[in-house]
């Protein structure tokens, strides 16, 4: 799909005249561009969500290709888009974690400033029940149970987690294409609105 396609589908999606779920699109910097527009126009937060499955491993990545210097405010419609996504293909309890280069809360990193105000509204129930989210965690942490033991971090996401939050696109980024290119990842993408979810082919 070209931008006018694209741009003629959800005007015809919100409208009610179109209601598939499966969308031809390649993401590039062109294409974020139009979705944070349509985002502006429809007062939606669009985001992308990529599903990895790797070594009986399956967990979600957010957000590659859309929101690449997501505010705050944004960040946190992100985390809500994501548990969306992994929600509706199948994870019944979304465990997320919003990654940094430590575990340790510092005001002068920003990606642990994102992931402290998200877990403290995980807390509050602010992304619903059954929802856990954490912050900061590094990714060693986030994934491997043994280095949670090893770093003493004993929580409820902590070497279990099935989303990967990443406060800026191109860490999320890295991660897809990273595992990608080792040939032993298969991966799935997701775009949504925070209400609708779509299959990327």
């Amino acid at each position: 799909m070209n931008n006018k396609e694209i741009i003629d589908f959800f005007e015809k999606f919100y409208n009610g005249e179109e209601n598939k779920k499966t969308l031809k699109i390649n993401f590039d910097f062109e294409i974020a561009k139009l979705f944070q527009s349509l985002s502006s126009r429809y007062k939606k937060t669009f985001s992308s969500v990529v599903k990895v499955e790797i070594e009986e491993r399956v967990f979600f990545v957010s957000d590659p290709y859309i929101n690449v210097l997501p505010s705050l405010k944004t960040f946190v419609e992100l985390v809500s888009n994501t548990i969306l996504v992994a929600k509706e293909t199948g994870i019944k309890e979304p465990k997320a974690a919003v990654l940094s280069a430590v575990e340790l809360v510092n005001l002068n990193m920003e990606s642990s400033v994102y992931g402290t105000v998200a877990e403290a509204m995980a807390k509050r129930g602010q992304f619903g029940k059954g929802v856990y989210v954490e912050g900061p965690l590094s990714m060693d942490v986030a994934l491997s149970e043994k280095a949670a033991k090893e770093k003493k971090v004993l929580t409820e996401v902590a070497g279990k987690a099935n989303i990967l939050l990443c406060h800026r696109g191109s860490i999320a980024r890295g991660i897809v294409e990273g595992l990608e290119f080792t040939g032993k990842a298969k991966v799935e993408k997701f775009l949504t609105d925070g209400s609708n979810v779509f299959k990327v082919v």
